[in-house]
């Protein structure tokens, strides 16, 4: 079975309202463009969203960054920067989407939500209580580490 996850880069948490999506299958900025606005970019990824897993995809996002910039700080940190970057260090990891929204996927497990400066916030799918969704982490990337890769 597997564990499905967003993953949302961005300053806000709001989300986009739609639920629809487009598959990504190449990394053309053209295209990346067109879909992305600048406040919330949402990245749906079919299996592996448990916290563990979810780290070593954020994970192969920084290595990315580091192919293109000495350091993490050249970078710039806007949502559009920190999914392109998601999606092109994930490529050969499975099922990977753009989406408007996580409220497109009822059946997500977790998501996650990565702020510009790689703080974040993980809310876990309980599917027997009555709200359904719960945060379960909140802090640095380095503190969700520590937290989910001991366990």
């Amino acid at each position: 079975m597997s564990t499905r996850a967003t993953y949302t880069f961005g300053y806000d948490v709001k989300t986009k309202k739609h639920a629809q999506f487009e598959v990504f299958h190449n990394l053309e900025e053209s295209k990346l463009d067109a879909f992305l606005d600048n406040e919330n970019v949402t990245v749906y990824k079919h299996h592996d969203g448990y916290p563990t897993g979810a780290l070593e995809f954020i994970n192969n996002m920084l290595l990315e960054l580091l192919h293109d910039y000495e350091t993490i700080g050249e970078c710039k940190h806007s949502p559009k920067t920190l999914a392109k970057y998601f999606l092109k260090g994930n490529k050969d990891n499975g099922l990977i989407e753009l989406t408007l929204s996580y409220k497109s996927h009822g059946d997500l497990d977790y998501r996650y939500h990565v702020f510009p400066d790689f703080s974040i916030l993980v809310y876990k799918r309980d599917w027997n209580e009555a709200y359904p969704e719960k945060l379960i982490f909140h802090g640095t990337l380095k503190n969700a580490k520590s937290k989910f890769q001991s366990t």
